[in-house]
């Protein structure tokens, strides 16, 4: 075809903004250059203004929002003017109840027709640092060809992957996915100046009025972090503690013990003196599977990992073995129950270390290993009890009194009556207990005492 010539278009947008808060209303303001290019170059100068102000109904959080965008002077292409798209837009969205996200925009074009804007979420936690959340929304704009919209997402930790179904009528239909990554964001500070502790006091202080608790916790914590003799932002930080810890009250009371556990473990970091963090830590030691966000088999796997046979025990105890996903259960029972056994087997409870190995039995009767086991242990039981034996009636003829009840106490422990052991250590014992009623010391006569009532 015929040659006409070469052009070369471009767009450039330089912008700068500021934002600022005013008695809790947050402002900002951004200032744009809007170069063009075709053959010639058109530029323009504008801006945009907004406001932000939360607020509460009842005690749920909200924020309103208004701004001007575009606001300036058209471009000029040789003769031919053009306008900018200004355009006013308000706003405004919380959450009625929990985990419910909506928010409604009104946008009020300078050349089109005023249009809203509706948008909905709803998120639930799966389990812990794992969220799903279903999306929904409306576009009036483009109501002409369908204006709804659709879409899902799941959260994992910091990693955010998210689905959007829209429909364009004829046009046909567009499925967006999107994966996010939230990297840390927060202020980087250095120094340990005095002056930016009293600045991140201040911010601190309006986050709390306006709810933004967590918020608050991140800003106060660098603000201690820069000044740690600033007793302002400490006095806030202990209230953060406060709410953070009544928060996990109701939580606990609702059951819902990996709530009340997040939220004490804010309030710990808030203010770890707050004597109530110690009552909250022990009621939750009732309910660690819970309060970690993991199942008994998964908390039992996590002690036997750690070699704390006896925990892992306790919760692989409480697992229904016809759940999906626990057919290695009777397996991982078996290890603990083995490794337990040479636990109490190097404390010298023989007796225990053998149930464990019977129990063990019951998992797999035919296991020869195992049976042999509990032969050598019985066989060990028996060469230590004529050990501790001799050595007791040594100590006790040589009045080695307290000595010698201590082996006869490993001897009971182990295999219950041996020989004439009880009688030796009845004898024993009274010796002790005239002794110390002769010193005058009722403490320790009490202590015999309840040995004796004990045996």
């Amino acid at each position: 075809g015929l040659r006409l010539g070469d052009f070369n278009p471009m767009d450039l947008v330089l912008q700068a903004s500021y934002a600022g808060n005013c008695s809790g209303l947050y402002w900002g303001v951004t200032f744009k250059y809007l170069s063009l290019k075709i053959k010639e170059t058109a530029s323009a100068f504008c801006g945009d203004i907004g406001l932000l102000q939360p607020f509460k109904i009842g005690e749920q959080n909200f924020a309103g929002a208004v701004g001007i965008y575009n606001l300036g002077f058209g471009g000029k292409f040789l003769t031919d003017t053009f306008d900018l798209p200004l355009s006013l837009k308000a706003g405004i969205s919380g959450s009625p109840v929990k985990n419910w996200l909506i928010s409604l925009d009104l946008v009020a074009p300078a050349d089109s027709i005023m249009y809203a804007g509706f948008g909905s979420e709803y998120r639930e936690r799966l389990a812990k640092d794992v969220w799903a959340a279903l999306r929904c929304g409306y576009n009036s704009k483009n109501a002409s060809i369908s204006g709804l919209s659709v879409g899902a997402g799941f959260e994992i930790g910091s990693i955010s992957l998210d689905y959007a179904y829209i429909p364009f009528g004829d046009l046909g239909v567009t499925h967006r996915f999107s994966i996010s990554v939230l990297l840390d964001s927060g202020i980087n500070i250095s120094g340990s100046s005095p002056s930016v502790s009293r600045m991140l006091d201040e911010q601190g202080g309006k986050l709390i009025e306006q709810g933004e608790w967590k918020r608050a916790l991140s800003t106060l914590s660098k603000a201690s972090a820069l000044d740690k003799n600033n007793s302002s932002v400490k006095g806030k930080l202990k209230k953060i503690s406060d709410h953070y810890i009544e928060e996990a009250g109701k939580k606990y009371n609702q059951n819902d013990y990996y709530g009340a556990n997040q939220d004490l473990k804010a309030s710990q970091l808030a203010d770890p003196d707050n004597p109530r963090n110690s009552t909250m830590v022990v009621l939750l030691e009732k309910h660690p599977a819970e309060a970690e966000g993991k199942t008994d088999y998964e908390m039992g796997l996590q002690f036997l990992k750690n070699n704390d046979f006896a925990q892992a025990l306790k919760y692989f105890d409480k697992v229904n073995p016809d759940l999906a996903g626990v057919e290695k259960l009777d397996e991982y029972k078996l290890l603990a129950y083995r490794s337990q056994a040479e636990v109490l087997r190097d404390k010298e409870d023989y007796s225990g270390a053998i149930k464990h190995l019977g129990e063990a039995m019951k998992l797999r009767p035919f296991d020869n290993p195992i049976s042999q086991r509990m032969d050598e242990l019985r066989k060990e039981r028996k060469e230590k009890s004529e050990e501790f034996y001799t050595k007791g009636i040594k100590l006790y003829y040589a009045n080695q009194t307290r000595e010698s009840i201590e082996l006869f106490e490993k001897i009971l422990n182990m295999v219950g009556e041996y020989k004439d052991v009880p009688y030796y250590y009845e004898r024993a014992v009274k010796k002790m207990i005239d002794y110390y009623t002769r010193l005058g010391k009722p403490d320790e006569v009490k202590t015999y005492k309840d040995k004796l009532n004990n045996q």
